[in-house]
C-alpha cells in the first residue's frame, strides 16, 4: 500500500513538472523571437568579420603593391644615378682630353 502511494505520488509529481514546464504560446513566441534575433545578430557579426578580413586583405595587397612600386622606383633612380655618373666621368675625360690638346 505504501509503495503504491509512493509510486502514484511520483507519477503525479512528474506529470505536474511536465505540464507546468510547458511553454505557453506567448512564451514560445518570445523564445522563438529571441532565438531569431540571436541568429540574426550572429549572422551580422559573421558578415562584419568577413568584411573586416576582406578589407585587411585589400590593405595588405595595396601595401605590397606600394612596396613593389617603391622598389621599382628605387631601381630606376639607381640606374639614372649610374648613367649620370657615367656621363660625368665621360665629360671629365673629354675635358681632360680637350685641355691636353690646348
Amino acid at each position: 500500500m505504501f509503495a503504491a502511494v509512493v509510486v502514484s505520488t511520483t507519477i503525479i509529481a512528474v506529470a505536474h513538472l511536465y505540464f507546468t514546464r510547458q511553454e505557453t504560446p506567448r512564451q514560445e513566441g518570445h523564445r522563438r523571437e529571441a532565438e531569431q534575433k540571436r541568429q540574426e545578430a550572429e549572422r551580422k557579426r559573421q558578415e562584419a568579420e568577413r568584411k573586416r578580413q576582406e578589407a585587411e586583405q585589400k590593405h595588405q595587397e595595396a601595401e605590397q603593391k606600394r612596396q613593389e612600386a617603391h622598389a621599382a622606383m628605387m631601381k630606376i633612380q639607381e640606374e639614372i644615378l649610374l648613367r649620370v655618373r657615367e656621363l660625368a666621368k665621360a665629360v671629365a675625360e673629354l675635358k681632360i682630353t680637350h685641355d691636353s690638346r690646348l
